[in-house]
């Protein structure tokens, strides 16, 4: 087994065993085909992290963190009332 085909398992592993370590706040995983309104259903019932990962490969996309959801939606916001008091 190569390092490059073992390494998203190990990660995967790894992450799932520390996030179970807590108890009370497991690893959810999601597909890159999630959308937002998963996310947030995900967020609303505790989770603070959610791991975007193909099921099938066990390759890792990247992880969404609620503050950089919360993040997005702040610096969109603004843009949106900018562009509202430009059209103005």
């Amino acid at each position: 087994m190569s390092l490059t085909s073992f390494w998203p398992q190990a990660a995967l592993e790894y992450s799932t065993l520390l996030s179970d370590l807590s108890g009370g706040n497991p690893l959810v995983t999601v597909p890159p085909s999630a959308d937002l309104l998963a996310l947030l259903t995900i967020f609303s019932r505790g989770t603070h992290r959610v791991l975007v990962a193909e099921d099938e490969s066990d390759t890792i996309h990247g992880l969404v963190e609620d503050y950089q959801l919360l993040q997005w939606f702040n610096q969109h916001v603004r843009l949106s009332a900018m562009r509202s008091t430009l059209d103005d």
